[in-house]
């Protein structure tokens, strides 16, 4: 487990999954509530199965911990 410093919602990865998921989905119109958790799955999905991801959030933040610590 890896704590976040206090006020620090730029080192915590699952904001940059709500900002891409918002980037998909805010400027389209869903006729119902399940084609929107349809999307908002697959997008979410393909966010979190990207090695890329990982990669980036662990260089963006053990270099701010070892400069706080």
């Amino acid at each position: 487990m890896i704590f976040l410093p206090p006020y620090s919602p730029d080192l915590n990865p699952i904001e940059v999954v709500w900002r891409k998921i918002k980037n998909s989905i805010s400027n389209k119109y869903f006729k119902t509530a399940d084609k929107l958790q349809e999307l908002f799955s697959k997008v979410f999905h393909e966010i979190i199965g990207e090695k890329s991801f990982y990669e980036n959030s662990l260089k963006k933040f053990l270099p701010t911990v070892v400069k706080i610590k």
